[in-house]
């Protein structure tokens, strides 16, 4: 086929489909680099967001860790309250994020435009594992500060302290 427009204004260059495919990907740069980078920084984000919200959450309830401790809690049960609802809601999160991730994909494949696409499969049970952990370490290492200082905190400092 090549030969025949050879010596045409447009010439053309015949190739395999699978060789189309890798030219194209090619083209495209790292694109696994690409997104791995964006989804870190959408990590951290959340991270900061998380972390903000954890600590308003225990400036808010300081007397409420003074009257835990005036009933005989120890810092570290405090320390081990605190921590244990950030990761609970952090995981809670990751699980809806998954389920509507689920949701998403399969409306994807059975659109009209799924076609347009390529394949799109759900997520398997390890990389779903994997992100709700993720949401888990999010959770704790964004409560850790706040509720540290949380559980250092004087029974006579936290009673007094104004909402």
């Amino acid at each position: 086929m090549d030969g025949e427009f050879h010596n045409a204004t447009v010439q053309t260059k015949t190739e395999s489909e699978q060789a189309f495919a890798v030219g194209f990907l090619s083209m495209l740069g790292n694109v696994k680099m690409l997104l791995i980078g964006i989804s870190g920084a959408v990590m951290f984000t959340i991270l900061l967001v998380s972390a903000n919200t954890m600590a308003m959450a225990v400036r808010e309830r300081v007397r409420e860790v003074g009257v835990l401790k005036t009933l005989g809690f120890t810092p570290g049960i405090v320390l081990g309250l605190i921590l244990g609802e950030a990761v609970m809601i952090s995981i809670a999160g990751g699980v809806i994020g998954y389920l509507i991730s689920t949701a998403l994909t399969a409306g994807i494949r059975k659109s009209p435009f799924g076609g347009f696409l390529p394949p799109v499969e759900s997520f398997r049970l390890p990389v779903a594992a994997a992100c709700v952990l993720a949401a888990g370490a999010i959770g704790l290492v964004s409560s850790l500060a706040p509720a540290m200082g949380a559980s250092r905190t004087s029974i006579v400092d936290a009673l007094r302290s104004e909402d």
